[in-house]
């Protein structure tokens, strides 16, 4: 195989190695990169290389997934995980022009609407009276921020300023590092459970039952489960919760400069 189509394995190993998506993210991505890479190998042969992609080529793949009968959030998805691979490849200077700029975008390409949920549905979420503390804390922390579940799993103790009520997310690969205020009840949670568990500051903040931090795998559990316990009949994630955050905060005024601050997003969809 070409180095041109060895270029995806690089990127996937970028992905994993720098924790930059979550989990269910990262499988969803390699599946869509590695059904890419076949639709390369069998219509331009195993020495295509990816350097040389085109718009038309890339027309070509969603109008074959099309019609496959998938849905327009797949092909959307796909679209995106083949334009952040290639973006990647710009950042190592292996590329300098864009064929994303020249594809077909019309409505069968749109994506639905970001999944949330009301107002009602938070309250009964995060109000639950049968929550243990490190729950009540993981869900204010999301709902309360839009924290995303890869920065969750990485924060520490010292990320915290309990005082002022600012958590900073560290600078990755991928974001800047911002600084995101949050309200008291979410302070007192956090203050009890770092006592509770008497965590020191260089400390993750969520640790398994070895001491290391929690996997995002864990997070998705934790919360499925309390949403199950809560009486919620709809599937609950952290991205539904970042989602509902972002859009229960629009709804209340606040102003989309001040969401893409908080939330490192370039745009703001919800």
């Amino acid at each position: 195989m070409a180095d041109g189509l060895n270029y995806i394995a690089e990127y996937l190993d970028h992905l994993e190695s720098n924790n930059i998506l979550s989990f269910n993210s990262l499988r969803l991505y390699k599946r869509d990169l590695l059904d890419f890479e076949s639709f390369c190998i069998y219509n331009y042969s195993g020495s295509f290389d990816l350097r040389e992609l085109s718009a038309e080529m890339l027309n070509k793949f969603a109008a074959q997934i099309e019609a496959q009968g998938r849905t327009n959030a797949t092909i959307n998805r796909k679209l995106t995980a083949i334009h952040g691979f290639w973006n990647w490849m710009r950042d190592q200077k292996l590329v300098s022009r864009d064929p994303f700029t020249q594809i077909n975008r019309g409505p069968q390409f749109r994506n639905k609407a970001p999944s949330t949920l009301s107002e009602e549905e938070i309250i009964l979420l995060l109000d639950h009276p049968q929550h243990e503390l490190r729950t009540k804390m993981l869900l204010e922390l999301i709902y309360a921020t839009g924290i995303r579940v890869g920065e969750l799993t990485q924060l520490t103790v010292e990320d915290l300023d309990l005082e002022n009520q600012l958590i900073t997310i560290p600078r990755s690969s991928r974001f800047k590092e911002r600084v995101i205020p949050f309200n008291h009840i979410l302070a007192e949670y956090l203050s009890k459970f770092i006592e509770e568990v008497k965590l020191a500051p260089e400390s993750k903040l969520l640790l398994n039952r070895n001491g290391q931090a929690v996997s995002e795998r864990e997070v998705f559990r934790l919360i499925r489960e309390a949403a199950k316990a809560a009486g919620i009949g709809k599937r609950v994630s952290p991205s539904i919760l970042r989602n509902s955050f972002l859009k229960h905060m629009k709804e209340n005024g606040a102003h989309e400069t001040l969401l893409r601050d908080i939330t490192g997003q370039k745009s703001v969809l919800i």
